[in-house]
């Protein structure tokens, strides 16, 4: 890479914008720098700590990532610490200055303006950048560009830059384009680069958090007026539920929506499966349909895990047998992290119910693990072998159901899963009520605050009372709508990936 301008350069010419954008602001009105992700935050927060001093007044400052609007899913890949949007001011009537490292061909400048008007109506919206290069696609130009430079089109600008000046910013260039594991100092990133999702156990901490921060933004979204983003547009993902289901389903339909997606869903009874067709057959044609994303739910264990192998296009695990639910689990501890603080670390979590064949529980015990809570399990002992100790060493199985909610910040009830069971583990669904079912008093041998869940259906009367279902603890319908947005944030990650993965290939056949 050649360097085209040192800090000293760098530093005059931010203070040469700072002064333009002062002298325009002179006259009075409100004004706010927002800096767009990423590399328009240390330039921004720069701008706006030279603007305050200089005027004499505090200029706002906020983060805008414009991810979700981008209509080039795929040309970069997702890192774990992923920037929110954080705009702590009311835009309405405001002058707004988007601020950018660079604008190239202005797709960048586009989505942050979209996303702006999300959050309110600006009187005004500025683009101001430290370097702007040719190369310019949309018809949007930067009132205030610090530096101009002139590349071929195979040249790629990468600037370095500190919050507050430093030494080592410069401005850089060179053919082709960085490693898209790579920031612009050099130092790698690490990025989420799975084009499924079959199961939690294969994921990382840094993972589960990158969902949840996805999450988190995709639950503000849904607080707006206009619910949709463009982020999937084009794409159209394909719901295979070859077991019964109506959160899930339901979820995972609105999420694709949300995101612009076309869905199409496939039942079991509705698909070529009841004549003979096998798993293989219906989802090899479903790729040849040009369906760009499979949901899968499934009886049998190593549905999704099988489908990912032999499939380009991306598949996510909506259930399989006994075996997994990691979107599930991810909005589980989500909804665990919004009542009880981000740091898991310590909290107990109880699941109580039929263990042995849950494909919920697994999922949450791992996700739990890499969160650092401590996992109970309690039920009756055929439904809650001590052999599950083995997954970790934050589970512990306790059959004394006053131990086992002693103290918990947090309580998993599961229905007893029947259709997945050969045998009866039990004498009746009375007896397990009697000895396992979650009442009033039982409720408070709880820690106070402690919130009580349930991944559904729930059976009333069975694993829990009415009355404590439709309770103030209760966070059951909270689940229920953290389950779209979690859903959301995997489906974009998930297409994100397989776009880079197919890009990669297509340049290896080269």
């Amino acid at each position: 890479m050649a360097r085209l301008y040192d800090s000293n350069e760098i530093a005059e010419a931010i203070d040469r914008m700072a002064g333009a954008i002062a002298k325009d602001r002179a006259g009075g009105g409100a004004f706010a720098i927002v800096g767009i992700a990423n590399g328009g935050i240390a330039l921004g927060r720069r701008l706006a700590g030279i603007l305050s001093r200089r005027m004499s007044r505090e200029v706002p400052f906020g983060v805008l990532n414009a991810q979700f609007h981008r209509d080039d899913i795929g040309s970069r890949p997702i890192p774990k610490a992923f920037m929110r949007t954080d705009i702590p001011f009311d835009i309405t009537d405001m002058a707004i200055v988007l601020v950018d490292d660079v604008i190239g061909t202005g797709r960048t400048a586009r989505a942050a303006i979209n996303e702006l008007f999300d959050h309110g109506r600006p009187s005004q919206v500025e683009i101001a950048v430290l370097c702007d290069r040719d190369g310019r696609g949309l018809p949007l130009d930067a009132k205030y560009a610090a530096l101009r430079v002139d590349l071929a089109a195979d040249e790629q600008v990468m600037v370095k830059l500190s919050p507050e000046p430093s030494g080592t910013d410069c401005v850089m260039t060179g053919p082709g384009v960085p490693s898209p594991l790579q920031d612009i100092s050099g130092s790698e990133v690490e990025c989420w680069a799975h084009k499924d999702l079959v199961t939690i156990e294969d994921i990382s901490r840094e993972e589960i958090d990158l969902v949840h921060s996805l999450a988190t933004s995709f639950k503000q979204t849904l607080e707006r007026k206009q619910k949709k983003l463009p982020s999937l547009r084009g794409k159209t993902v394909v719901n295979l539920f070859m077991e019964p289901s109506t959160r899930t389903r339901v979820a995972f339909e609105i999420a694709a929506k949300r995101l612009s997606a076309d869905v199409v869903t496939i039942t079991q009874a509705a698909s070529s499966i009841v004549k003979g067709e096998t798993l293989k057959d219906t989802a090899m044609n479903i790729q040849a349909l040009n369906a760009d994303m499979i949901v899968l739910r499934h009886k049998s264990a190593g549905a999704a895990a099988y489908l990912s192998r032999i499939l380009r296009l991306p598949v996510i695990n909506a259930g399989d047998g006994a075996h997994e639910h990691p979107t599930q689990a991810l909005l589980d501890t989500f909804t665990m992290r919004e009542h009880l603080g981000q740091d898991l670390s310590g909290k107990k979590i109880t699941i109580l119910g039929d263990i042995l064949f849950s494909r919920v529980a697994r999922s949450n015990i791992w996700a739990l693990g890499k969160l650092g809570a401590k996992v109970t399990l309690a039920g009756p002992n055929t439904l809650v072998p001590q052999e599950f100790e083995k997954l970790g060493d934050n589970v512990e199985v306790v059959h004394d159901l006053k131990k086992a909610l002693a103290d918990a910040d947090a309580v998993m009830l599961l229905r007893i899963q029947h259709e997945r069971q050969s045998t009866s583990h039990f004498p009746s669904l009375k007896e397990y009520t009697a000895s396992f079912g979650l009442n009033k008093l039982r409720a408070s041998w709880l820690k106070p605050g402690a919130i009580i869940m349930h991944p559904g259906p729930i059976n009333r009367g069975v694993e829990v009372d009415s009355d404590l279902a439709d309770s103030g603890r209760s966070v059951i319908l909270e689940q229920v709508t953290n389950g779209i947005v979690c859903r959301m944030a995997v489906l974009y990650l998930c297409a994100n990936a397989a776009a880079i993965a197919a890009a990669n290939s297509s340049e290896d056949l080269d």
